[in-house]
């Protein structure tokens, strides 16, 4: 949506500088005012700003349709500030176009307010330009811009407005309209200050609120819960048969899986963390188009329950020694080959192991170990699984002979 942001806002000023423009050539300001001026604007900018606000609610319509959702307030208010913001532009581009020639103002203010918009997002340092622009507002599934992101660009913008559309007026007693035009460029330059400095504090995103989103939920013991419209609702049956099947063969294998009273999707979260009571798991993600499907769910079972006695290093930099990983990815490698979940370790190991200069021996080792495994009798592999943590632990730590 941040393009159609962009191009309403550009269209917005562009047309409303043509149809200042338009009046003024035709000379309507000379005659005699059977209207007031803000009338008469009102009236000529209504087409503008239905032009500007259509580009905003037809994406938002289609995409709602398009995924079979109906609309809620929260998802409705970021297309209402945006037709606030575009009655903005109107007015600055109305009064720009009384006093340029209209062939002129019109495409470089439509050029200018798009780059200006379009490209604040490129900002970082400062961070302001991007949000005041209202450009840094692009939400998740099931998050909720805060009352404060929304307001702060039809702040911006609708202080310009409102100094353009006062210095714009000319009847009144001179004094009246000076002492009135310099307020308002006095609350201009205070609003746009206070909308800089607060949102250039907003380094790690927009305010916003997660976990607001409709889950639809299955079963008990575990009781699956999953994102209502995140487009992989319809096969939460299949998902809990794929969490209680993994789970069931880990623990038959001997590891010892807690698996707890409810997992819930993560699609839509934010700093959820997995608890004795609760598993947040990215059950949409892998189950919804474009996921790698149940294998991928088996596999988000084996990264949930494999636990070793110890605190691993979270990454290869993080560790002393690298002769950890064969123990404890061969353990990993084990749990995932009794769930199922072999192939999704696999390829995503591969991706991590591009670290490691000699990463094809690594990961021949990783399977030479989880192979022999494998061979033993079932007895036998549990007490290998628990052993290889031990030692992937005492190699992490530095304290055990590799």
């Amino acid at each position: 949506m941040d393009f159609f942001y962009s191009l309403s806002y550009a269209i917005a000023a562009g047309l409303g500088a043509w149809e200042g423009g338009r009046l003024k050539q035709d000379g309507v300001w000379g005659l005699a005012p059977a209207r007031s001026r803000y009338h008469i604007a009102a009236q000529v900018l209504v087409p503008v700003v239905v032009a500007g606000s259509l580009l905003l609610v037809v994406p938002a319509a289609v995409a709602l349709a398009e995924f079979g959702v109906a609309p809620t307030v929260p998802s409705v208010l970021p297309v209402l500030a945006g037709i606030l913001i575009v009655c903005a532009y109107a007015v600055i581009g109305f009064a720009v176009g009384s006093l340029a020639p209209r062939s002129i103002a019109a495409p470089l203010l439509t050029a200018l307010v798009w780059y200006l918009v379009a490209w604040s997002v490129t900002y970082s340092d400062p961070a302001w330009p991007r949000y005041v622009f209202g450009q840094g507002q692009e939400v998740g599934y099931g998050q909720v811009l805060s009352p404060e992101a929304l307001a702060i660009p039809v702040l911006f913008a609708g202080s310009v407005a409102g100094v353009v559309a006062v210095w714009w007026v000319r009847s009144g007693p001179p004094l009246v309209r000076t002492a009135l035009r310099t307020a308002m460029a006095a609350g201009c330059a205070f609003a746009m200050t206070f909308c800089a400095s607060t949102t250039n504090d907003w380094l790690t995103g927009t305010p916003s609120s997660y976990g607001t989103a409709a889950e639809t939920c299955a079963g008990r013991q575990p009781r699956v819960c999953m994102a209502r419209d995140g487009g992989a609702a319809n096969r939460i049956g299949e998902v809990r048969r794929a969490l209680v099947s993994s789970s069931a063969a880990l623990r038959n294998a001997g590891v010892e899986v807690s698996m707890p009273a409810r997992v819930r999707d993560a699609l839509g979260q934010r700093g959820k963390s997995s608890t004795e009571k609760v598993w947040w798991l990215p059950l949409t993600k892998q189950a919804g188009k474009g996921g790698g499907g149940m294998p991928y769910v088996r596999y988000a079972v084996v990264l949930a329950a494999v636990e070793f006695p110890c605190r691993l290093p979270s990454s290869f930099g993080e560790a002393k020694t690298m002769d950890y990983i064969v123990n404890a990815d061969a353990a990993k490698l084990w749990a995932a080959y009794v769930a199922g979940a072999q192939r999704p370790f696999l390829a995503w190991r591969k991706s991590q192991y591009i670290e490691i200069e000699n990463a094809d021996e690594v990961l021949a080792k990783v399977k030479e170990r989880a192979s022999a495994a494998r061979e033993l009798p079932p007895e036998e592999q549990s007490a290998w699984y628990d052993a290889e943590r031990a030692k992937a632990c005492r190699l992490a730590s530095g304290t055990g002979a590799s």
